[in-house]
């Protein structure tokens, strides 16, 4: 069966079509409403014959969300939409979450992923526009987390509480100390986005089993390669991972916590 997965972020989406000779996969800055981006997605689809069941991870509003599904449906009107919603338990996975709801679809599914691809345990480092930082160990329970701003959202903190200072630069040199506003505000950013990542993963670390996987993901995943030190493991779709693992069980009647449209 003909799937197209999507994790649809804070900033753009990014999507999978898994096949056996491997998976076509693209990322898509949002065009503007929800109904430009399903028929930009629409017009992105890479094989000749329509999906026949769509599995999304989003973080959108719901309103948003439903015009989206709407125009999915007008789109390709035959294919089965499937949303991942965080629950208390999916696909072997328990939430740590004291309110398991607040937990974000796009967090619950790569702790799915991370399950599937490390049942030893694992910490999942989720770098976009917040950086996540979660836990998970080898019984499949998710050992809770921590939020910090991603490096966007950290400059542009100081773009909007304070009179002077610009919004970072897309590309600025990262050089300290800076001979330049726009170069300071760039290595501060860096450095303490970079030093903030490690901190946090190595205290969620400290929870998880002895050889958990370091898995990394996310946009922003390639600047903190270097500040995270040695073992960490590049997983670019690890949420699209995440849904087809979702989908596997969902298939087999799991019980794991979802919601239909179209």
């Amino acid at each position: 069966m003909t799937e197209l997965l999507l994790d649809l972020g804070n900033s753009a989406v990014k999507w999978a079509v898994p096949g056996p000779a491997g998976w076509r996969t693209g990322r898509l800055a949002y065009p503007g409403s929800a109904e430009a981006t399903a028929e930009a997605l629409s017009g992105a689809w890479p094989m000749p014959q329509p999906p026949l069941r769509i599995r999304m991870a989003s973080v959108c509003t719901p309103a948003w969300q439903r015009r989206l599904a709407r125009r999915l449906a007008a789109e390709w009107p035959g294919a089965a939409q499937l949303q991942l919603e965080s629950g208390a338990a999916a696909a072997g996975v328990h939430s740590g979450y004291r309110e398991p709801g607040q937990l974000g679809a796009d967090r619950w599914a790569a702790l799915i992923g991370a399950r599937a691809l490390a049942p030893e345990g694992a910490c999942i480092l989720d770098a976009g526009t917040a950086i996540a930082v979660d836990g998970i160990d080898a019984e499949g329970r998710h050992l809770g987390g921590a939020i910090f701003p991603g490096p966007r959202l950290l400059g542009n903190a100081l773009a909007h509480g304070t009179a002077a200072l610009p919004p970072l630069e897309p590309g600025a040199t990262e050089t300290v100390p800076a001979d330049s506003t726009a170069r300071g505000i760039a290595g501060g950013v860096a450095v303490g986005v970079g030093g903030a990542a490690r901190a946090l993963a190595e205290r969620v670390l400290a929870a998880c089993p002895a050889g958990a996987r370091r898995l990394v993901t996310g946009g922003a995943a390639p600047l903190l390669l270097d500040a995270l030190g040695p073992g960490w493991e590049h997983r670019p779709h690890l949420v699209l991972e995440g849904l087809l693992a979702w989908g596997a069980g969902h298939d087999d009647g799991d019980d794991g916590a979802g919601s239909r449209h179209g």
